[in-house]
């Protein structure tokens, strides 16, 4: 399956048209999940791993004390949280659109195994090209108001209106809704074999120092705006 190109935008607080099931464990702090491309602030690819291309999965390389640019990772176990490239039957499988190296969580025994994601900064966003939604796939964030918010591959798929079946590949950005949900970790878990992902985005909160002019373009816009309706409407 390719990359779906449309905003399939849905907000997991309103997903009862999807079924009535999956609404009903979702968490009360609903991100707004989407299908769609990568956030604005950084992107992290795993290219400075060389795995073998089809390799049994090697504690070498796993993530655990990786730096890249203001994320720093950590697996639990250590071994776990591997880099791999290609396709291993029953092992680990490339996310439809990657290339090169990738993470994959699970894939080693003992499990369940996860990937922490720690940031220096605050974000309000974070997405990855999800390679494998399973069920006993699950994504937390740990948020500076709100707690820990976890999404399982069940709750994501139905935000999406696709079905975890460990075949589906989708780019998924998480969009924090208001300022308790800015989060400054992430972490990837699975209990089975396994979760594959790549291309790790994220946006970070815009500082103090930068709101007043974003606030001034927005002015600025819905001046615009509304200049342009007086003059159509005179």
């Amino acid at each position: 399956m390719t990359l779906t190109s449309t905003m399939a935008k849905a907000c997991v607080a309103l997903v009862a048209g999807v079924g009535t099931a999956a609404a009903a464990v979702l968490p009360t702090q609903a991100f707004t999940i989407s299908a769609g491309s990568p956030l604005s602030s950084g992107l992290i690819n795993f290219s400075s791993f060389t795995p073998t291309a089809g390799a049994i999965p090697s504690a070498a390389n796993t993530v655990n004390g990786f730096t890249d640019g203001i994320a720093t990772y950590g697996a639990t176990p250590t071994s776990d949280g591997v880099v791999v490239s290609g396709n291993r039957a029953n092992v680990y499988a490339a996310p439809t659109g990657s290339t090169g190296p990738y993470l994959t969580i699970g894939s080693l025994a003992p499990r369940p195994a996860d990937v922490d994601i720690t940031f220096n900064k605050l974000m309000d966003g974070f997405g990855l090209l999800w390679g494998s939604i399973d069920t006993f796939n699950s994504i937390t964030f740990f948020t500076q108001g709100a707690g820990a918010i976890t999404y399982t591959g069940t709750q994501v798929g139905a935000a999406l209106g696709i079905t975890p079946n460990g075949r589906t590949t989708s780019y998924v950005t998480f969009n924090a809704e208001n300022a308790d949900q800015f989060f400054t970790g992430v972490r990837l878990a699975s209990s089975g074999v396994a979760f594959e992902s790549d291309n790790h985005s994220y946006r970070i909160v815009p500082t103090p120092a930068l709101l007043p002019g974003l606030i001034g373009m927005g002015v600025a816009a819905l001046r615009r705006k509304k200049d342009e309706t007086a003059e159509e409407t005179a």
